[in-house]
């Protein structure tokens, strides 16, 4: 049943990739993914690991913003990978990009291999999260950060009108934001206390939850700690 479920996962990011990639390639979503490098303090060498990256826009907008890190996106999906490698030959800096096909709640990686592991509307999504962040804390370097911007609770049915008003200005943002709304209604959406429990049953360290997008959205930041070098 497992390996069903897993099955049509995939199936469902295959099938999206392509309208999903339209509506991100935008500015604004490029900055929000370049936000959760400094959520994390990726420092210049650094490497980072972008959980559920799909087309690679959090990967570009982290790359743009910290000189010489180097960011691996890695997806469920084969197509939106497919279509993130695309687009990372168009990248100035994509000699320190790698996207490859994984499943987050088993990284084919060793322990504390990353300085950062990020997700940009990922860990909602996923029917597992605790079991991600289990993984997460897996790979993380003792101290690293971890940072995940997801859908958050917010009242009421409507995008807030900040959102709203940029429609004209930016409509595959605002299209964005409104199926975002409408998706995470099924999937379920992040608040302190869902991170907070989260973060503390994997192990990590909660550091502060942040909301952005006029409270659509909210930054979760956690820590692996220092001198705990396995949790189980």
């Amino acid at each position: 049943m497992a390996n069903l479920r897993d099955s049509l996962r995939r199936v469902l990011f295959d099938v999206g990739a392509l309208p999903y990639a339209v509506l991100t390639a935008q500015p604004t979503w490029r900055t929000h993914g370049g936000d959760l490098a400094e959520h994390v303090e990726l420092q210049p060498g650094g490497h980072v690991l972008d959980l559920g990256c799909g087309p690679g826009e959090s990967a570009f907008g982290m790359i743009d913003r910290v000189p010489g890190a180097r960011v691996t996106g890695l997806d469920i999906s084969s197509s939106m990978i497919r279509f993130a490698r695309v687009r990372q030959r168009f990248e100035r800096h994509k000699d320190r990009l790698a996207f490859i096909e994984g499943d987050a709640m088993a990284l084919d990686f060793p322990d504390a291999t990353f300085d950062a592991v990020t997700g940009h509307s990922f860990l909602y999504l996923v029917p597992d999260a605790e079991r991600v962040l289990a993984e997460v804390f897996r790979v993380l370097k003792p101290g690293g950060r971890c940072a995940f911007l997801e859908p958050a609770g917010l009242p009421g049915s409507s995008i807030p009108r900040e959102i709203a008003g940029q429609a004209l200005r930016e409509p595959r943002f605002v299209t964005s934001m409104a199926l975002w709304r409408i998706v995470s209604r099924g999937y379920g959406r992040f608040d302190e206390a869902r991170f907070a429990g989260s973060f503390r049953r994997a192990g990590l360290d909660l550091v502060r939850v942040q909301t952005t997008l006029a409270g659509m959205g909210v930054f979760g930041v956690g820590r692996r700690p220092e001198n705990r070098a396995d949790f189980g």
